[in-house]
């Protein structure tokens, strides 16, 4: 199922797959999309985001919403709008360190 969540004016397209825990956020690397997780199962609920600008999107942002702080209040912001449940995240590339930065500044 595809899930649209706008934060500061952007919509972000959101594939939400499977249920129950563990629950998951898997992060694509730059030039990447959700689609790069279709092959991968995973157990549980995982929560798969185009990121800011990516992926099958003609929306225009502007430079200064691409830094890592803004990707991470987005990606803060999107999460909770899906679950108040803990995540597990992973990533690869740019994801993964948006996934770093994740867990660096909210680690709660």
């Amino acid at each position: 199922m595809i899930k649209h969540i706008t934060i500061t004016g952007y919509d972000y397209a959101v594939e939400l797959r499977g249920s129950g825990r563990p629950i998951w956020v898997a992060l694509h690397g730059f030039l990447g999309s959700a689609a790069d997780f279709a092959e991968i199962t995973f157990p549980g609920t995982v929560i798969i985001p185009n990121l800011l600008g990516f992926a099958q999107t003609d929306q225009l942002v502007a430079a200064k919403r691409f830094t890592t702080a803004q990707q991470v209040a987005d990606l803060h912001t999107l999460i909770h709008a899906i679950t108040d449940e803990p995540v597990r995240l992973l990533g690869y590339s740019m994801g993964g360190a948006v996934s770093l930065a994740v867990c660096i500044n909210l680690s709660h």
